[in-house]
């Protein structure tokens, strides 16, 4: 696996300390966004970095792609007894996820002043300096090595490409799927902004049962992949009837979002399904003030569905 000496990480440190407060990433300015940074792996060594990465508070709630885009990205820097990883008040240039190794935390209650207190320990597993990465900020801590060891390492620069840039990203596909619902289309774009942002990625498998008839309301699904059929159990006949078969861009359950009766049809995933989900709750608490206007197209909604469950498809 690829590694970078001490020394030559101290280098690229002094190089780039003058300037990396002023280094805003834009994913909208970015030349090329196709430019990634790979250092070569076995696949034990992506299995195990990746184990660590699920571990990662700042790193779990990435897509499948992304994760290898960020295992790609980082490389191995080995550790000495003694080493300070990371300096209190210095500019952060990398992130840090222990491959092994005791590193000591430290802080003072002052910059430069000594002695500063140990406040926490990390034994042969942990994570640090995930702040620098995203916002310009000098450390907040120190990090010495109380044994040798090794770190998996990632520069800032390129984790905000991965990161941002795919935030940025999914961001702009997300509001395609709200502005394909008419009933957020009286919303301003900062009301979209908390809506995107509340979003609940939520995965199914072959089979799943999404939502069950009859079920109290708790959200709305967008569909960003797969396939998912809509049934209608008659209550009198006792049979099922496939009201709708939905598919990417398409969504279900927003009923839930403005009032609390019951789910009217159970939803069922064909394929494999990845949806982003809205709950009701937190629709409520960014937006209630906007409950009103969207009702508006409330009857609409429930006509169409009236229709649908007196003349279900086969």
């Amino acid at each position: 696996m690829a590694s970078q000496s001490r020394e030559e990480i101290s280098h690229i440190s002094r190089e780039r300390r003058k300037s990396v407060f002023t280094e805003p990433y834009d994913p909208e300015e970015d030349p090329d966004p196709q430019n990634r940074v790979v250092y070569p792996k076995t696949a034990e060594q992506r299995e195990k970095i990746k184990s660590a990465i699920t571990e990662t508070w700042l790193l779990k709630t990435l897509e499948s792609d992304e994760i290898e885009e960020v295992i790609d990205a980082i490389y191995t820097l080995p550790v000495k007894k003694g080493d300070k990883i990371i300096e209190q008040g210095q500019p952060g240039e990398n992130f840090y996820i222990i491959e092994s190794g005791n590193y000591d935390v430290y802080v003072a209650a002052k910059e430069n002043v000594t002695p500063s207190k140990k406040v926490s320990s990390y034994i042969g597993t942990g994570s640090f300096g995930e702040i620098a990465l995203l916002c310009n900020l000098p450390r907040t801590a120190t990090v010495v090595a109380t044994s040798n060891g090794s770190l998996w390492a990632v520069d800032r620069q390129t984790f905000r490409r991965i990161v941002i840039r795919r935030a940025y990203e999914k961001r702009e596909y997300h509001k395609e799927l709200l502005n394909g619902c008419s009933l957020f289309k009286t919303l301003k774009d900062y009301e979209q902004f908390k809506i995107l942002d509340a979003f609940d990625i939520k995965r199914y498998k072959v089979g799943d049962l999404i939502l069950s008839q009859g079920d109290n309301p708790d959200g709305m699904y967008f569909i960003k992949e797969g396939v998912v059929k809509i049934i209608f159990k008659d209550g009198t006949t006792k049979k099922d009837y496939v009201l709708a078969t939905l598919k990417k861009n398409d969504y279900f359950g927003e009923m839930a979002l403005l009032n609390s009766k019951p789910r009217s049809a159970s939803a069922v995933a064909q394929t494999s399904v990845t949806t982003a989900f809205l709950a009701t709750d937190d629709f409520e608490r960014l937006l209630g003030s906007c409950k009103e206007i969207m009702m508006r197209n409330v009857k609409v909604y429930e006509e169409n569905m009236k229709k649908a469950v007196t003349k279900p498809g086969a």
